[in-house]
């Protein structure tokens, strides 16, 4: 059975045959010729053997050990028919030549051996750890959606707790952690979308994720929430963090900021040179909101987790901003 050609664990077809090996053995050869030609011009009479050496070493690796031995013996061939008879260097007459023959042929055959060992061995590891990169995304995938899952069951078992509470307090803070939970979750169902595993998620897509499980909780019909984004992309630590604040942001103006019960909140993310601004603005009553202070523990203790930044300024409703310095 032909073995494949893999690079990093990706099969890219049938090894190269003959003919393959013949083209890229007369490559080297032409090139072993030309270049001792263009030597020869400068300097006369160097060591027949001097060149072939590296394009022998060069045919093998690129090719394997059929390519490597074709150009070795295409090498000797010619040095032994056309460069000897002109070798204009005092060396020892015929014996010597037989011997310096028979000594490059077999130096040549073990590098050629010991070439195409490391080539072997090269793309058996490289074939072994695509292999595991991908049982290890494999795995990370399926566990991505199982956290995600029990996230997604504590915040049901969370809201159906607040919706048989008669308690309106206990109630009002149950929604606000079945909240937090869901936009954990969140995290996780767009990290399951990142097809190169690269554990970045689209802010844009995750914010409307945010925006699309609270509208379906605690947003009022009269409160309308609109998400604009430019294209984002940050890791999945960030995003939950950044998740987590807008969360509590849009979750304290539907509780503080419309005594009436209407009004309109804006969450924007958009980039600023190096860094990320993040905001979240109602139209609310002004200074309605009052438990978004600056201090507020919650939103310090995340914020600082990314070395990012908050300010809310209170002018006809309330704008929370979140800047974050990226490296």
């Amino acid at each position: 059975m032909i073995p494949k050609w893999s690079m990093d664990g990706v099969e890219l077809g049938d090894k190269p045959g003959w003919l393959a090996d013949l083209v890229v053995a007369a490559i080297a050869v032409a090139v072993a010729v030309v270049a001792r030609v263009a030597i020869e011009q400068v300097v006369g009479g160097v060591t027949p053997f001097a060149l072939t050496f590296p394009v022998v070493v060069a045919a093998t690796l690129l090719s394997g050990l059929r390519a490597g031995s074709i150009a070795a013996i295409g090498c000797q061939l010619l040095t032994t028919f056309f460069v000897f008879p002109n070798w204009t260097v005092e060396h020892g007459g015929t014996v010597t030549d037989i011997a310096n023959l028979i000594l490059s042929t077999g130096s040549l055959a073990v590098i050629i051996w010991v070439v195409a060992s490391y080539r072997t061995v090269s793309r058996k590891l490289r074939n072994q750890c695509g292999r595991e990169v991908r049982t290890l995304s494999l795995m990370i995938g399926e566990m991505d959606h199982r956290t995600k899952n029990n996230f997604q069951i504590a915040a049901h078992l969370l809201s159906d707790q607040a919706r048989a509470s008669d308690n309106t307090q206990v109630a009002r803070e149950l929604s606000k952690a079945a909240g937090r939970l869901g936009s954990i979750a969140s995290v996780y169902r767009n990290l399951m979308l990142v097809k190169d595993r690269s554990g970045r998620i689209d802010l844009g897509a995750y914010l409307g994720d945010i925006v699309a499980l609270l509208k379906d909780g605690i947003v009022p019909e009269e409160v309308g929430i609109d998400v604009s984004s430019d294209t984002i992309e940050v890791t999945a630590h960030s995003g939950m963090i950044i998740g987590l604040l807008v969360n509590e942001w849009i979750v304290n103006a539907i509780k503080y900021a419309f005594p009436d019960g209407r009004g309109s909140i804006q969450v924007a993310a958009r980039r600023s040179g190096r860094a990320l601004i993040v905001t979240v603005a109602d139209d609310g009553t002004c200074g309605a909101s009052g438990s978004l202070s600056d201090g507020s523990r919650l939103v310090a203790g995340l914020a600082s987790t990314i070395n990012a930044t908050v300010s809310i300024r209170r002018e006809r409703g309330t704008t929370c901003v979140l800047h974050v310095e990226e490296a």
